[in-house]
């Protein structure tokens, strides 16, 4: 099983959705995780951005949101990488917003730190949680002041939007300080 396992995670890294198919069908579970990270084939096709396979293993049970070693979920993959779409598909089928991986990073965190706007106005919209606790790991996360000040300002804007924010954030001691 583990070299079937081994070609579906090639296959849906590659976006090759047939191959994909035929091993399926052929026994390879579509859960299944690599023995080292924990990595699976939703996973790697999330990372790459394949979204007709992501959508073809979501279909065929995928667990959107399964956690590599590391805590990482298909989200994450997807947000990281700047793939929109995928995220969108993952959000719809169900993947968490919020899930924290075992560095406290978050799908918002992980969007914000690679400049992915879309995918950070995305990811409040459909409730990716904002407090205080949060600007102050997303200060440990974003590495340069300018990239920090842009982030929190898009963040706080667009949250504002979306979700109850407390309007003394703006005000806090990590935000004031960095303006």
């Amino acid at each position: 099983m583990k070299d079937l396992y081994n070609e579906l995670f090639k296959a849906c890294e590659d976006g090759k959705k047939e191959l994909a198919k035929l091993l399926i069908e052929a026994g390879a579970d579509v859960n299944a995780a690599d023995e080292y990270f924990g990595i699976t084939a939703l996973m790697g096709a999330s990372y790459n951005g394949q979204k007709e396979i992501a959508e073809f293993l979501i279909d065929k049970g995928a667990n959107v949101n399964a956690t590599n070693k590391g805590g990482w979920t298909s989200l994450m993959e997807a947000t990281t990488h700047g793939h929109t779409e995928v995220a969108k598909l993952l959000i719809d089928n169900g993947a968490d917003v919020n899930a924290v991986d075992e560095d406290g990073s978050t799908a918002l965190i992980r969007a914000s730190k690679y400049g992915h706007t879309e995918i950070v106005n995305l990811l409040i919209e459909k409730g990716a949680n904002i407090n205080k606790n949060y600007l102050k790991l997303a200060k440990i996360k974003i590495k340069t002041e300018r990239e920090f000040k842009a982030w929190v300002d898009l963040v706080l804007w667009r949250a504002k939007e979306f979700q109850d924010i407390d309007e003394n954030l703006i005000h806090s001691p990590i935000y004031l300080k960095e303006k």
